[in-house]
């Protein structure tokens, strides 16, 4: 998400994730976004959704400076 997210985004992680576990039990449901509402982060956590904070403005630069985005350094800047 680019936004905040809310317990919509929350809701269609699960429907995605939960038709994966069908098939595939050890899918992860997880959603980056900048933030998260409190009632959507408790929701998460409800239905086992791993909610990551994600800085947009890090990752557009990391995209930008580079031709090939270099996962490693992304990973830094998810907390």
């Amino acid at each position: 998400k680019r936004v905040v997210a809310d317990s919509n985004a929350i809701k269609q992680v699960y429907q995605y994730v939960s038709k994966m576990r069908k098939t595939s039990p050890k899918v992860r449901g997880i959603l980056l976004a900048p933030s998260i509402r409190a009632p959507a982060k408790k929701m998460a956590k409800s239905l086992s959704i791993e909610y990551i904070k994600l800085d947009l403005k890090k990752c557009t630069e990391l995209s930008f400076n580079n031709k090939t985005l270099n996962f490693e350094k992304l990973d830094k800047h998810l907390t």
